[in-house]
């Protein structure tokens, strides 16, 4: 990845302004999402309140006589889908990223592949 390359580019990394705000930045991108890289039993905990929050906003939308925002409507649940894929697209190849600059933080990309198959197992659109 990118962050690999800059690496073999740079072993000064740390040193340069830019960088330090790139690395600053990514991790508050990461504490952001970092629901996805938690243990199994607390990413199901706060997932079911992200949840419970989309489908509000889904609700508010359809008493307006809006179209329900995708993944945000209660009536036709799509938890599974929306999070294997902001995992594969989003979460896991930043986690990457930074477990590449960050070796200690690996351990939530290993969290992110395992509740990516909790959902993968658990569908919740049938």
């Amino acid at each position: 990845t990118w962050v690999k390359r800059r690496i073999g580019q740079d072993q000064e990394l740390h040193k340069r302004k830019d960088d330090q705000r790139l690395a600053l930045s990514m991790s508050i991108k990461m504490a952001d999402i970092s629901n996805c890289g938690r243990p199994e039993h607390l990413y199901l905990k706060w997932g079911t309140k992200l949840a419970e929050e989309f489908f509000l906003q889904g609700d508010n939308e359809r008493n307006r006589g809006d179209q329900v925002s995708p993944f945000m409507d209660r009536f036709a649940p799509s938890m599974a889908k929306s999070q294997i894929a902001f995992m594969n697209y989003i979460v896991i190849p930043m986690f990457e990223s930074i477990a590449e600059y960050l070796p200690e933080m690996h351990f939530s990309v290993e969290h992110c592949e395992s509740n990516k198959n909790y959902w993968a197992s658990n569908d919740d659109s049938l």
